[in-house]
Formats: C-alpha cells, sequence, structure tokens
C-alpha cells in the first residue's frame, strides 16, 4: 500500500493512501534514537530522523537506501545528510567547531603495470622517486604518507629528549 503523507493526532499517527484512505499506524520503537512507524500488515511506512527527529514517510525520496539498515534506509534523512556532507566538505564541526586541518593527498604517478614510480610528498612537498620512500603494505601505492626524510625529521619532533 502506498501513502502520500503521515500525520500525529491526540489518538496516535494515521496514514492517507494514495486511494484517499485513512489507516490508523503503529508507533515501533526501534533501537536507541530511531521509532518506525507500521501499518496493520507489518510494513514500516515511516520513520524518524535520528539527527533532527522528525518523522516522515520512509520512501527513498526522504531517506537514503542502505540495505544494511531497517526497511532498507539509512537513520538521518536527507536533509541531516545534506547539511552534515556541506559541513564535512570544508572540513568544519558539524556543531560549529575550529576548522579541521585537511591533508592534502600526494599527487602520484603509475607505470604500465600499476606500479607508482614517483609521488609528491605532501610534507616537504618536493617529487621524488619510489626508493626515496619506505615500503607500506596497507597503502594503496605501497609506500609510505612522507617520504623517508620527512618521515625522519616527525620522527625526532616527536620523541622526548633524555635528560
Amino acid at each position: 500500500m502506498e501513502y502520500k503523507w503521515i500525520y500525529q493526532s491526540v489518538n496516535g499517527w494515521y496514514g492517507e493512501t494514495v486511494n484517499g484512505d485513512q489507516v490508523k499506524l503503529k508507533l515501533v520503537p526501534k533501537g536507541r534514537k530511531t521509532e518506525h512507524l507500521k501499518d496493520s500488515t507489518g510494513n514500516v511506512v515511516g520513520k524518524r530522523c535520528s539527527k533532527c527527529g522528525k518523522m516522515t514517510l520512509a520512501t527513498a525520496e526522504y531517506f537514503r537506501a542502505d540495505n544494511r539498515a531497517h526497511a532498507g534506509l539509512q537513520q538521518k534523512c536527507k536533509n541531516c545528510h545534506a547539511r552534515w556532507d556541506e559541513v564535512n566538505l570544508v572540513g568544519r564541526s558539524i556543531k560549529g567547531g575550529p576548522v579541521r586541518t585537511q591533508r592534502p593527498k600526494a599527487v602520484r604517478i603509475y607505470n604500465d603495470e600499476g606500479l607508482c614510480t614517483f609521488k609528491v610528498c605532501p610534507c616537504c612537498g618536493e617529487g621524488k622517486e619510489r626508493e626515496e620512500y619506505a615500503k607500506h603494505s596497507r597503502n594503496p601505492d605501497g609506500l609510505q604518507t612522507y617520504c623517508k626524510k620527512c618521515q625522519a625529521e616527525n620522527a625526532k619532533k616527536e620523541k622526548p629528549e633524555a635528560i
């Protein structure tokens, strides 16, 4: 059954179908912050956003898809996600805190076999050959983020001096 909209009255939650019928919905708490509205057949009709707390229709129009989540929709509504994405894009905290420093990504050049042969170190800004970087198997290019020289300088800064 498809619903046009949902609303709350003194007696509880109701939904209006496309046909114009009014159906009483059951409020089901699901987890710590989220609540769902289910109709008599057990289908999820409404969903409460975990950030703004607004109850809206549980459709792809209002929530992003997530096949791992309950009803196949994420906990945050699209408006809250858009606000979150906008704030993260400029590097600010969602709560209005200071700007986070964004580490620039290194520029890489790959050969025909897909091996990184040249990389620009984000610390010193110099382009260096593969041999001037230590190996790091977890990184996609197989190299440390910083060159050996910058890594040594950073290690000296972090190491406390002996008295």
